[in-house]
């Protein structure tokens, strides 16, 4: 019987919005440069991306190793001539984490329902900080980690391992979503049932087959 949900926050609780905040960012950049070419702008942000969240140091933000000056300053040594753009991206962390009206509602259900909820996900300490508003879900649930507490990331084994001994839980009455195949297959690894998340119409899916056939007619009377 699954008793417990494990979610992810990024992506699935909240909008990880990186790609629009950085498009902006490199906007204003190559306006203030006269760049008006929208191949040299793609360029330019190809740059920023690959400098900053395909940076393995952003790893580091997550982590919780490092400060938020060693993690800035490492994005800038990968790409020096675009420092003030990679530097307004490091301050901008609010911008990029978004508030979902849908991540309350959602586990309340989830509760309604019967099961206890709990998020594991990678996070920043400066995350936390600049993005009180988004994280205002987390009262909500029964327990979790963020990895820069611990410093573990996910897929590590031992991050999923860590959540399951804290709250005692057995990992065969758990189901984990991510927006990332990688972390499902950590939580596998694990012993827990994970599934990629593409929407809460989704998830509820998975669960409805997961249920007991004594339990479906509740489920689908609550989502109905």
């Amino acid at each position: 019987m699954i008793r417990n949900v494990i979610l992810d926050i990024g992506n699935v609780l909240i909008d990880f919005a990186w790609e629009k905040t950085e498009r902006r960012i490199i906007e204003e950049y190559a306006s203030a440069q006269g760049i008006e070419d929208p191949a040299e702008k793609e360029v330019l942000f190809e740059r920023l991306k690959k400098a900053t969240v395909d940076n393995p140091s952003w790893k580091e933000y997550d982590r919780g190793n490092w400060s938020e000056e060693e993690v800035v300053q490492s994005f800038v040594d990968a790409d020096p001539e675009l420092s003030e753009p990679i530097r307004q991206v490091g301050k901008s962390l609010k911008e990029m984490l978004v508030r979902r009206e849908s991540a309350i509602p959602w586990i309340d259900l989830l509760h309604a329902l019967g099961y206890q909820v709990y998020y594991l996900s990678n996070f920043s300490a400066p995350g936390v900080r600049d993005a009180k508003e988004a994280l205002d879900f987390l009262p909500h649930t029964d327990g979790g980690y963020l990895s820069y507490t611990v410093h573990l990331l996910k897929p590590q084994k031992t991050f999923y391992q860590l959540l399951l001994e804290e709250y005692e839980l057995e990992a065969e009455e758990c189901v984990f979503f991510d927006d990332m195949e990688r972390n499902v297959e950590g939580a596998k690894a694990a012993g827990i049932r994970a599934y990629v998340f593409k929407s809460i119409e989704q998830a509820m899916g998975i669960l409805n087959e997961l249920k007991e056939p004594a339990e479906t007619k509740k489920l689908v009377s609550l989502v109905g």
